[in-house]
């Protein structure tokens, strides 16, 4: 809530400050949450974040490890696995027919891992 110059590499303001015209003013925490997906940027994350949004999709040993992760990152800044928000992203099929949402599922996963094929393997999907 303050007036603020920056001159980086590719952004240069001056005097610029938060337009806020309805609601509160003052300082208030906004909490950084990540959605990691491999070891590094998992450990970096339980160090430098709020918390971890953990992802869809992966076998329960995928989140033991990032539990973990999590963990041994946050231990580098003094805090525990309790200091961080760990959601975790849950996708769900309904439908009156069990049949079709069992097909919508497939083509989600299919779908999943055809686009993203790096972060299927990151998770250990494939």
């Amino acid at each position: 809530m303050e007036r603020v110059t920056y001159h980086g590499e590719f952004v240069h303001v001056d005097g610029i400050e938060l337009d806020v015209v309805h609601g509160r003013r003052e300082p208030r925490h906004v909490p950084i949450m990540i959605g990691a997906t491999g070891d590094k940027m998992m450990e970096m994350t339980g160090e430098i974040a709020d918390g971890c949004v953990l992802n869809y999709c992966v076998p329960p040993e995928y989140n033991i490890n990032a539990l973990q992760l999590l963990e041994a990152g946050a231990k580098k800044a003094g805090r525990s696995l309790k200091d961080l928000d760990t959601p975790q992203l849950v996708v769900c099929s309904v439908d009156h027919d069990h049949d079709r949402a069992i097909d919508t599922t497939r083509e989600l996963l299919t779908q999943y891992l055809a686009q993203q094929p790096h972060i299927a393997k990151s998770l250990r999907c494939v």
